[in-house]
């Protein structure tokens, strides 16, 4: 990793669509592998990640070009590049550049993962888990952990399987449980690359099936804002970084303390299941083709969603459960946690999911 703050006049893109940095600093872990001299500048050549160009078209004052920018990248790389450096050429700013350059890869081109504002404030994706598992360490718990990552975001289940919560008596016969309860536990989300703030969210997990229901009007929050960083290369001092493991360290305390209680399981699963466990769905293709619109899923995905759903006993309650198990065999987790995050509103819309086709818009 290679963190510098520069001056938009020093980045340009080059006619084949890659990049450069003029009088890039250059740290001593990379001088030796480009052969350049520690502490001093060089202009480095590097290929911008589909983060980075989304970031790119949106610090230009064209709104038109930012639609276009990907299209005119493809076809028209030249073109793309006149636009780009006519702007940053006249830019007064400084942004914060994220890069990568992969071991093997010497003097070769490296990699540009974000384009962000100068007062953008890191908080590491390894800092947070490592502080994660000492608060949990220090609980005396012992989760069930998976992590996902994607160019944009981190997620970290946490899940106490071996603390399961009845909520039996709140359903009868209808619990959607099937007597195996619910385990408490919480989700962490952090984006090293400005797509979000670090996060901390409450997720009890459906032992039966393994679904998560995520409630985001309860999660903990840290925005990424700092004050304005010095041109040049960026090293992150023992302070800075301890300082953001403490947070961490502090709001996965409050987590577990809050989000593992048997108290806020059983609350969750009342809140989210309500009186939707006893109603039938009456009109399983409508409701399935609503759903997939309204959380904005591709139509050719419809099919899938109703072979989960008419797996299941055709409850309202089973609507957001066969969504999050699809979600579930996608590869792309940004998607599967947004569904994740949003399926059990569903609920809320019943009486415009669940029409008869003659009655839908």
């Amino acid at each position: 990793m290679h963190d510098m703050v520069v001056p938009a006049d020093r980045l340009r893109m080059n006619d084949d669509g890659k990049f450069v940095i003029e009088d890039a600093p250059i740290p001593n872990r990379l001088a030796d592998r480009i052969g350049a001299d520690a502490g001093g500048t060089a202009t480095l050549p590097y290929e911008g990640m589909k983060l980075f160009h989304s970031h790119l078209a949106s610090k230009l004052p064209l709104p038109a070009f930012k639609r276009t920018y990907d299209h005119m990248r493809d076809d028209e790389p030249k073109l793309a590049a006149d636009v780009v450096n006519t702007y940053l050429q006249k830019d007064d700013r400084r942004f914060l550049v994220r890069t990568f350059r992969p071991e093997d890869e010497d003097g070769g081109r490296g990699l540009m993962r974000a384009l962000l504002s100068d007062s953008y404030r890191v908080i590491q994706n390894r800092d947070v888990l490592l502080s994660a598992a000492k608060a949990v360490r220090d609980a005396g718990l012992e989760p069930d952990v998976r992590c996902s990552l994607t160019q944009g975001n981190m997620y970290a289940e946490f899940t106490l399987r071996n603390h399961p919560v009845d909520v039996s008596d709140i359903f009868g016969q209808y619990d959607p449980t099937k007597g195996e309860g619910c385990a408490p536990g919480f989700l962490i989300r952090n984006s090293e690359v400005g797509q979000g703030a670090f996060e901390i969210r409450p997720r009890v997990e459906v032992m039966v099936c393994s679904n998560g229901m995520t409630r985001k009007k309860d999660a903990l929050r840290k925005i990424h804002a700092g004050s304005d960083l010095q041109v040049g290369s960026l090293e992150f001092s023992d302070k800075v970084r301890r300082k953001a493991m403490e947070l961490a360290q502090q709001q996965v305390r409050e987590a577990v303390e809050y989000f593992a209680s048997e108290q806020y399981v059983r609350e969750v699963a009342e809140d989210l299941f309500g009186d939707h466990v006893e109603q039938p769905v009456e009109n399983p293709q409508a409701v399935m083709r609503n759903a997939r619109s309204a959380l904005g899923i591709n139509e050719e995905e419809e099919d899938a969603l109703l072979d989960h759903f008419y797996e299941t006993e055709k409850r309202q309650v089973d609507v957001p459960q066969a969504v999050t198990e699809w979600a579930q065999e996608q590869p792309d987790a940004d998607l599967q946690y947004e569904v994740e995050d949003t399926a059990w509103g569903l609920l809320n819309q019943m009486d415009q999911l669940d029409v008869a086709p003659h009655q839908e818009n």
